[in-house]
Parts: structure tokens; sequence; C-alpha cells
């Protein structure tokens, strides 16, 4: 399946809403954004600070949209697969 056709489906009328979790979660990432390149740019920040703000937004994603810890890690897990080529 071409990646298109995975992301694009057709609108059965749905209407989706935006959430405050939805804010909440772009929030936090619009922060850690702000905080990496202040991190890169006044400290000298690298791979393994980057690294673990990414994770600190995966775990605060999870904590907001109520997931369990088992189903953070699996999503974690799963989205890290997606830019892993062996």
């Amino acid at each position: 399946m071409l990646n298109r056709q995975h992301f694009i489906k057709e609108n059965d009328g749905i209407e989706v809403s935006f959430s405050n979790r939805d804010k909440l979660i772009i929030g936090g990432f619009i922060y850690t954004l702000g905080l990496i390149v202040w991190g890169i740019l006044s400290k000298g920040w690298y791979m393994t600070e980057i690294g673990a703000l990414f994770f600190a937004l995966g775990i605060f994603s999870g904590i907001v949209t109520r997931m369990s810890q088992k189903e953070i890690a699996e999503n974690f897990v799963k989205g890290c697969g997606e830019f892993i080529y062996v």
C-alpha cells in the first residue's frame, strides 16, 4: 500500500473536533521545539539531549491522552520503528 493511500481516507461525514487535549499536546510539542532550539544554540546540546526531550514529549503525550504505561511503551516503540530502516 502506498503511503498516500495509507494516510488519505474518504471522509465518511464524521466531524472531528479539536479538543483541549489536542491543544495541550501541540503546545507541548511547540514548547519542546523551543527548548531544543535554546539547548542547541546556548548549551551545545546534541543527539542525546534532543532524544531525551522527544522521549519526555512522548511520555507527556501518553499521560495527556490517558494511556496506560504499556500503551505508551507500545506506541513509542511502534513510532520509533517507522524511522528505522535496516
